[in-house]
């Protein structure tokens, strides 16, 4: 779920920043990478703290 949750928030932010700075595809992309590895970042600390419980 968080993956899901921080990938599209990435892509919103960067449609939004892209609509800012005219900018078309630029933002889009870079802020869904940025959203993926944020969103695996959280995901492998939550399944590693599950591991450790």
């Amino acid at each position: 779920m968080e993956v899901i949750i921080l990938t599209v928030g990435g892509a919103w932010l960067g449609k939004y920043l892209d609509q800012m700075w005219n900018t078309r595809p630029t933002m889009v992309v870079i802020g869904t990478f940025v959203g993926l590895v944020f969103g695996f970042l959280c995901a492998a600390y939550t399944f590693k703290a599950l591991l450790k419980e």
